[in-house]
């Protein structure tokens, strides 16, 4: 458990184990109502002025939760959120089991699990939701091979072309630097995944190699 200074608010789980510190959230392993789940915490910043510092965790937990019930709606398999701490920002979801896809970078059916991404990714932006940060650790592969999509913590909706082919090429960049070897096969899959499942692949495909263009020379310079 946590030290009182740290302490996550009780809902009514057992024994929360923590497995990840964020930026702006503490994620715990745990039980609820017998069921395996992941408990997210924004915590308070003490840096902010508090009604700011309130303001930000209420937005951001209550955006989390809507793209998660909208990812959803659309047939994405995402974490189930069972309940919900609006005086503490607290998100308790359901443990989607499994292991993240990048431990499967070297697979045999690495095209068809690249090529199915792409058409999830493909699905989110065609409903206008945007990750955030799509990397290989956001990508769960369940025991029966279904691609769940997880942290939509920095999510948010958006209609805008780069606001898509920035979300793209987070995961683009991923991949090509934590998986090299693989990146060839990988990448190529996810955007044939991606142009069969949207209608406007083709805009942000170009849009995405002007971002791409534009962040190389922003390092050149620097």
């Amino acid at each position: 458990m946590p030290s009182n200074k740290h302490r996550i608010p009780r809902i009514s789980y057992k024994d929360p184990i923590q497995i990840n510190m964020g930026a702006e959230a503490k994620v715990y392993d745990s039980k609820f109502l017998d069921y395996k789940v992941v408990i997210k915490h924004r915590i308070s910043k003490k840096y902010r002025q508090e009604s700011i510092d309130q303001k930000l965790r209420k937005d951001r937990t209550i955006q989390e939760v809507r793209l998660l019930q909208l990812a959803r709606e659309i047939g994405i398999n995402v974490p189930y959120v069972l309940d919900i701490d609006k005086v503490n920002w607290v998100i308790v979801m359901d443990k989607v089991a499994g292991s993240s896809i990048k431990h499967y970078m070297k697979s045999d059916n690495l095209e068809n699990y690249f090529t199915e991404l792409g058409k999830i990714i493909g699905k989110l932006h065609s409903n206008n939701i945007i990750h955030g940060d799509l990397t290989t650790s956001n990508i769960v592969l369940d025991p029966n091979e279904n691609i769940w999509i997880i942290d939509f913590g920095l999510g948010f909706i958006s209609n805008q072309i780069e606001d898509k082919a920035v979300d793209l090429l987070v995961l683009k960049h991923t991949i090509e630097s934590s998986h090299h070897s693989s990146y060839e096969l990988a990448y190529n899959s996810l955007i044939k995944g991606y142009e069969f499942q949207n209608a406007e692949s083709e805009k942000i495909l170009k849009r995405l190699k002007i971002v791409e263009a534009r962040v190389r020379y922003r390092k050149h310079e620097a």
